[in-house]
């Protein structure tokens, strides 16, 4: 299946992978912390997949089973001090603060000065260097 934002994405693959591999989260959510900051990549893995999950869930019309998984995700965050990276991430996106810029429909009257030539680059005649 195509999710936004990432691509390809092997549903039941992943799904399997989840359900019967993929299983050291619970411990993290057990422990309430995670130890070694310079590893924290870990528990991301587990908060990234699980909200893949659910995306893919959600867009397969099952609700419950994308609520699951985002639950998952927000307490592997919370035991591991992500909440912040976590709630920026799956923030809805900002309305843009552009400001907008209206053009005139109707012709002015101006036209656009004409095109210059193309200049030709000046090349020496290889003969001449000999």
């Amino acid at each position: 299946m195509l999710l936004s934002g990432e691509g390809w994405f092997d549903f039941a693959r992943t799904r399997a992978l989840w359900d019967q591999d993929f299983l050291g989260y619970t411990a993290v959510i057990k422990r309430g912390r995670w130890v070694d900051r310079a590893s924290v990549g870990i528990p991301y893995l587990y908060i990234s997949t699980a909200a893949t999950l659910a995306e893919a869930e959600s867009a397969r019309g099952n609700e419950a089973g994308a609520r699951a998984l985002m639950e998952t995700a927000n307490r592997v965050a919370a035991a591991t001090g992500l909440e912040q990276i976590f709630a920026e991430a799956t923030a809805p996106a900002a309305p843009s603060a552009a400001p907008t810029v209206t053009l005139p429909l109707a012709d002015s009257g101006r036209t656009a000065p004409p095109a210059k030539p193309h200049a030709t680059p000046n090349r020496r005649d290889s003969s001449a260097m000999h």
